[in-house]
């Protein structure tokens, strides 16, 4: 394998991995696809790549300091991290609605995994679904 292929591959969260330009932020925006929760929106479309991407966005009307936006944004890519193999192929924005502390991760953790098992069943293709 050659370097790009190594920082994709695992359960790692590179850059290649980062939903970071603005039009590709903007592109899963505009194909509409949503799953919300209480402190969570997922936007979700089918990406060009084979490993799954990610962006999430903190307004500071949800969270004042930068300390808490910034506590949001790891609890959310390390929730990511995880479970991306199962989201392979898809480019996912996740828009916090609602601030939330360490107090809370349990069920934080829980609220997300069941929004990406949501993307996920609507995302699946045929072929990829396991027939019994």
């Amino acid at each position: 394998m050659n370097q790009a292929q190594d920082e994709v591959v695992g359960f790692g969260f590179s850059k290649a991995k980062q939903l970071v330009k603005t039009d590709e932020i903007s592109s899963v925006f505009s194909f509409n696809s949503r799953f919300s929760s209480e402190h969570f929106q997922v936007l979700a479309k089918p990406g060009i790549y084979e490993f799954a991407r990610m962006a999430v966005i903190v307004s500071k009307k949800t969270a004042h300091h930068a300390t808490v936006r910034n506590y949001i944004k790891r609890v959310s890519r390390e929730v990511f991290r995880l479970q991306q193999p199962r989201l392979d192929g898809l480019d996912m924005v996740i828009r916090i609605r609602k601030s939330f502390s360490p107090a809370e991760y349990a069920v934080i953790e829980q609220e997300l995994k069941t929004q990406f098992d949501r993307v996920r069943q609507k995302f699946t293709l045929p072929e990829k679904q396991n027939t019994l």
